[in-house]
């Protein structure tokens, strides 16, 4: 009885609607306009959360936020040191304008993967994000905290809990003051040549599109222009960030954005596509460049159909390049291109 309890209980919370829920909290899309700009950062991390320990190590250095789709995301690089230790982080931030939630993924620049999104919002100026991710093997909930907001300080709380909710420790303390001068490390790091590959990309494209009205049918192609590809380095180029605005506006029209990081390790690129009109972030398609032309795979759903996926980058110059997507049903024995794009220099 108490499985099929479980059972019904379960259909009739997949059958209740949401949408009263998501209207009755505030608009947030401006919640972290507040943070738009440098700051310096002074942090504080637990070294072993959830093991008793009491062993805390202080880094200091800057962060650098600038808004995504006017706005409606945003992109935070840190950079700090201590303990011997030089981090370098990036967090993108993504608004569910239907959820009315944020989104917050982190990546480290140590590998370049994304991590799971942490959701939620604001009330009164303070933020609350919650996840469920693991902590060697098992599953713990992690907190964000966003609080004391002014024009010239706030700061931010992570912290974790074992026991679904119950407890909480505090693993991670920064505190952010309002920085006018210019971020010497993100100076220093901007003369780094250590990934090149998407070096070309910066800047700003003009974008035709040849693409089938249906992917999986053949003939039926149609083609578009007017779009722009605006693209901007981040971690001094071992990433980046392109927006894809399809109506310049005003005010302009964003489709979404394509953010690649570098695993340093592996060499291998992870290209991530952040739609706006979901708030979601793809698994990523991975890769490299080999004399000048770039491949990179991963696993797509298409409309229905799951599917393999490749994209190609190649035909590069100072003033053009062309990207090719296709897909593959049968373990990439074969692959039917579906959408082509040919990439204008407009501007440096």
């Amino acid at each position: 009885m108490r499985t099929r309890h479980r059972i019904l209980l379960s259909l009739a919370l997949l059958g209740t609607p949401v949408v009263g829920v998501a209207q009755r909290r505030p608009d947030g899309q401006h919640d972290f306009d507040f943070e738009f700009g440098r700051w310096r950062v002074h942090l504080q991390r637990l070294v072993k959360p959830l093991s008793h320990s009491t062993t805390w190590i202080t880094y200091d250095g800057t962060s650098t936020v600038r808004p995504v789709w006017g706005g409606l995301a945003n992109l935070g690089e840190l950079e700090v040191d201590g303990g011997g230790k030089h981090v370098e982080g990036l967090t993108l931030r993504v608004y569910d304008t239907k959820a009315r939630q944020w989104r917050i993924h982190w990546a480290n620049s140590a590998d370049g993967a994304l991590g799971t999104a942490m959701v939620g919002g604001f009330v009164n100026r303070r933020g609350e994000f919650f996840d469920q991710e693991d902590l060697d093997g098992r599953p713990i909930f992690v907190r964000f905290i966003f609080s004391g907001i002014t024009a010239t300080t706030f700061k931010f709380e992570q912290a974790f809990s074992d026991d679904a909710g119950k407890s909480w420790e505090t693993n991670w303390i920064a505190t952010f003051t309002k920085d006018n001068a210019p971020s010497a490390a993100m100076a220093a790091g901007s003369n780094r040549t250590d990934a090149r590959d998407f070096a070309f990309e910066q800047g700003t494209w003009s974008m035709q599109r040849r693409s089938l009205e249906d992917p999986f049918v053949a003939g039926n192609w149609k083609e578009s222009s007017g779009s722009r590809h605006i693209v901007q380095p981040v971690w001094a180029g071992r990433a980046a960030l392109g927006e894809l605005v399809v109506s310049p506006g005003p005010p302009a029209t964003y489709a979404g954005s394509l953010l690649r990081t570098l695993d340093p390790s592996t060499k291998l690129w992870k290209l991530y596509w952040v739609d706006l009109a979901t708030a979601r972030v793809s698994a990523p398609m991975t890769g490299a460049f080999t004399s000048g032309r770039g491949e990179f795979y991963g696993q797509l759903d298409m409309g229905d159909v799951t599917a393999l996926a490749r994209i190609v980058y190649s035909d590069i110059s100072a003033t053009t390049f062309r990207t090719e997507q296709a897909w593959s049903l049968d373990g990439g024995a074969t692959w039917t291109v579906y959408a082509t794009d040919t990439f204008t220099r407009t501007s440096s």
